[in-house]
């Protein structure tokens, strides 16, 4: 949205402001009745910071992995966490992540059928989702 000699003046501005940013999903419980939220955090620290000044957004995802001991948490782990903990479903986990990353990264994660109709047997032994993120190469700031 902004003109392109503007950018690195905007990404300084944001990584200068950042304190934090924490987004929130809601999946379907399946231990009582409702929905529970899972959060990602992202702390802006001074090596998140950086990583917005030098325009190197895909890396933030690996730092927030590195960073949990400080707080952060990707949307993954949080999903993940309420799956071990009986919180919410496997399919719930995997619809939720499919809707998140525009359906498609997740479709070898799924059981799938063959030309008989059959499921495929390894689906069923899954014992944790398969959660594939979107792009991070497609955001820019």
């Amino acid at each position: 949205v902004f003109p392109a000699g503007d950018k690195e003046m905007v990404r300084a501005m944001l990584a200068g402001s950042l304190q934090g940013i924490i987004a929130q999903s809601l999946l379907k419980r399946c231990d009582a009745p409702g929905r529970i939220a899972a959060f990602e955090i992202l702390l802006g620290t001074s090596a998140i910071r950086n990583l917005i000044r030098e325009n190197k957004i895909p890396q933030i995802l690996s730092m927030m992995q590195v960073g949990s001991d400080t707080g952060m948490r990707t949307m993954d782990d949080a999903i993940t966490l309420l799956v071990e903990t009986g919180v919410v479903t496997e399919d719930e986990a995997r619809r939720k992540m499919r809707s998140a990353t525009g359906g498609g990264e997740m479709d070898e994660a799924l059981p799938t059928s063959d030309a008989s109709g059959q499921a495929d047997a390894d689906a069923g032994r899954q014992t944790e989702p398969r959660i594939v993120r979107a792009n991070p190469d497609e955001y820019s700031f």
